[in-house]
């Protein structure tokens, strides 16, 4: 077993404009560029963040599809700059969960967008690879 880090940040400049230029019957999803460790390039993750009636934010693992006897463990936090200090929004539940919206979260846009109406997210993710042939003839050995 091998546990593996990786972070990324994402900014939305002027985001209070947006939101504000979309009426309320409108709804805009915003999607990350995909994200991953070079330890273990066959997974990645996305963040999504939707503005409709509510702002939701929410974490979307892509993969392993394509790995042989290879499993996967996620942990994740998904933070927001809040008055110059991360907040966590969103976290693991120490549960299994839809990898397509992990941490879903509905967020106080407002109280995490700075005075330029710009937001800060940054998201932390810790997974553990298990290669099963290699555990088993370990564990036999």
């Amino acid at each position: 077993m091998k546990t593996i880090t990786t972070k990324f940040n994402w900014t939305f400049y002027d985001l209070r404009k947006l939101r504000d230029a979309i009426s309320n019957s409108s709804n805009l999803h915003l999607t990350s560029d995909l994200f991953s460790s070079s330890e273990f390039p066959t997974l990645g993750w996305e963040l999504h963040l939707f503005l409709g009636g509510e702002a939701t934010v929410w974490l979307r693992q892509i993969g392993p599809d394509n790995i042989k006897n290879a499993l996967v463990n996620t942990k994740y936090k998904i933070y927001a700059e809040q008055y110059s200090t991360w907040t966590v929004i969103a976290k693991f539940p120490y549960k299994f969960e839809n990898s397509d919206k992990m941490g879903f979260s509905i967020i106080s846009l407002d109280s995490f967008l700075n005075h330029k109406g710009t937001l800060f997210l940054h998201c932390e993710v810790e997974f553990d690879c298990y290669n099963l042939t290699l555990d088993l003839q370990r564990g036999l050995s």
